[in-house]
């Protein structure tokens, strides 16, 4: 995909890539069951796209959602990054329950060494974080990545129990207004970690 309006259909199974520094614009059902993949630019050309169970959206890229649209994730994944890399999206995203955000993390610098998802405008957080550690990478304590930007993010995750065990040190979720924190702690934060479950989420 590369070509201006160019029309394809995402159903199941079916990838949909933009190659790097090119522009495709696509006009899609309005339920992503396959596979979008942008490591350039792809305009989605609907009012609210909803990334469904199946689906996945992921890429190094920019994906625009028509004029003032939203991205719907709802018991889909979003995965930014190409292993890893970072993802922006225009379109205010909306994170459901069911729905799961997968950050990969290999290091400390964002798109080199770990995914982050970069949203140009509100985010609405919800559902799941899935973390996957890259090779033999081992996070220690005091690291720091943030993983996901946005102006403002509302909510919160709702699951955070499987991230990844840590030889030493407890994952951390710290959610601002404009970012997604995660840090690695020697001890759980009492004071925040409500329910002792090693994190400081929603659900504290």
């Amino acid at each position: 995909l590369g070509v201006d309006g160019t029309s394809l259909l995402i159903d199941t199974e079916q990838t949909i890539l933009a190659e790097f520094d090119r522009i495709g614009r696509i006009r899609v059902e309005t339920t992503n069951t396959g596979t979008l993949q942008a490591d350039g630019e792809i305009r989605v050309q609907v009012s609210t796209f909803t990334n469904a169970t199946g689906g996945t959206v992921g890429g190094d890229g920019l994906i625009v959602i028509n004029e003032n649209g939203a991205l719907v994730n709802e018991g889909g994944t979003i995965a930014p990054g190409a292993s890893p890399g970072v993802l922006a999206i225009d379109g205010s995203p909306q994170l459901e329950s069911s729905g799961t955000l997968l950050i990969e993390i290999g290091g400390s610098v964002p798109g080199t060494d770990h995914a982050r998802l970069d949203v140009l405008g509100p985010l609405s957080l919800g559902g799941r974080l899935e973390v996957e550690l890259l090779g033999e990478f081992e996070p220690e304590i005091g690291d720091s990545f943030v993983v996901v930007t946005a102006d403002p993010i509302s909510g919160s995750f709702f699951d955070c129990s499987t991230l990844p065990t840590l030889a030493n040190g407890f994952w951390q979720v710290a959610v601002s207004p404009e970012a997604v924190t995660l840090f690695i702690t020697e001890t759980p934060d009492p004071s925040a970690d409500l329910n002792g479950d090693g994190l400081v989420n929603g659900a504290d």
